[in-house]
């Protein structure tokens, strides 16, 4: 069954006060429906919009990091890495974008219908997302220990250009997927928010995804 999110809206000018991420709900990467060895990082994300945008917070406690790719769009999935697969308007378009991070803020971004064939976004764009990052601390409450998190927004403005039928309102509903990997790290892991059924890893999945619905 698939999982759904609410997206709560909220107030631009509180975002940065102390606390304000406490009470966002959060959504679990707690699905590794592949072979990790064991290796099952604790994951989650938590989302909220304003009028302007959307606001994603990652947060891994994962002991043992690994940071080699520093270009835009580079592989960053060779890393720790955190994803986020949307399709903000589903029922006229059919294509998504794959935002993937690495825990010092490296982005590869790209927008298709597929894995095959995507068209990257060019580092000068990438630059409204305004990207941030913590490692090893207790950034959330809820958790102690090692960890990392990393913060960006997506405006709609950005979106509006890549999906220009687009009408962003409260009630309205997009598809998408939350990941959490290292392909290229001392152990490789896969893990999903809403699990992918597939003899191997493979996040470009749409017929997974599952409703991000805005408050």
């Amino acid at each position: 069954m698939k999982k759904s999110y609410v997206i709560k809206r909220v107030d631009k000018d509180n975002i940065n006060r102390v606390g304000f991420w406490d009470d966002i709900p959060k959504a679990s990467i707690d699905n590794y429906p592949w072979d990790n060895n064991g290796y099952m990082p604790e994951t989650y994300v938590k989302l909220c919009y304003t009028e302007d945008g959307l606001y994603i917070r990652f947060f891994s406690k994962e002991p043992e990091i690994k940071a080699i790719y520093t270009k835009p769009n580079e592989s960053a999935y060779k890393d720790s890495c955190v994803e986020f697969f949307i399709n903000p308007n589903p029922y006229k378009d059919d294509r998504y974008m794959n935002f993937e991070t690495n825990c010092i803020g490296t982005l590869l971004l790209g927008i298709g219908r597929g894995r095959q064939n995507r068209e990257l976004i060019s580092p000068k764009e990438q630059r409204v997302f305004n990207i941030s990052t913590m490692l090893s601390v207790d950034t959330m409450s809820d958790y102690d220990g090692e960890g990392w998190d990393i913060i960006y927004t997506i405006p709609f403005s950005f979106i509006k250009k890549y999906y220009e039928q687009i009408e962003i309102g409260s009630g309205h509903e997009m598809l998408g997927n939350f990941y959490k990997c290292g392909d290229g790290t001392k152990y490789p892991h896969f893990g999903c928010w809403n699990r992918i059924e597939n003899d191997m890893p493979d996040f470009h999945r749409p017929e997974c995804f599952g409703k991000l619905i805005l408050e």
